[in-house]
């Protein structure tokens, strides 16, 4: 499906694994996730087994010309409230966060049909926050306590955007 000039968006598939892999170890990418760990390709075979026999869960690739750029996933998506993560390949060019997070809303809002999207970011992830906010999305809580796996406490921030916001948006500012 095509988003925007030479972006794509598609299905996460088995051969991107190690792609992905390597992305989600990567030091940059680790130290915002709640699962802080370096992953094994073991565990990631496993995840990924799981969470592709889900029917509940979308995966998804951004690519550039036939290069990964990113990776989100939605979470729940036959539920009312359904929750992102996403992130860019290490090194990518300024600006592929954005492109990612419009890239898979109007995927979200659009051929998905969801009504709303949550989304997470510990409140030490200043460019998460900044992006969520210019895409919509509204600080919905604070929740604390939030145990990494080297036993520190951090405080994760939690957004929601609805389709109706989305909408009114891309009216607004149509590209961003």
């Amino acid at each position: 499906m095509n988003i925007m000039s030479n972006y794509t968006l598609r299905s996460l598939h088995e051969d991107d694994l190690p792609t992905l892999l390597a992305w989600r170890n990567n030091p940059e990418v680790r130290r915002y996730m709640l699962t802080q760990h370096e992953i094994s390709p073991r565990e990631h075979r496993d995840w990924f087994q799981k969470v592709n026999e889900d029917h509940d869960q979308c995966l998804l690739i951004l690519e550039k010309q036939n290069l990964a750029m990113g990776y989100v996933q939605f979470s729940g998506i036959r539920s009312e409230f359904t929750e992102w993560g996403f992130y860019v390949a290490p090194g990518s060019p300024k600006g592929s966060g954005s492109k990612l997070a419009k890239a898979a809303l109007t995927h979200a809002f659009g051929r998905l049909g969801l009504n709303k999207v949550r989304g997470k970011a510990m409140s030490f992830n200043v460019a998460s926050i900044k992006l969520h906010r210019r895409f919509g999305f509204l600080q919905e809580s604070v929740q604390e306590e939030v145990t990494l796996d080297d036993g520190r406490t951090e405080c994760l921030l939690c957004f929601v955007l609805d389709r109706q916001s989305w909408h009114a948006l891309q009216k607004v500012h149509g590209k961003f």
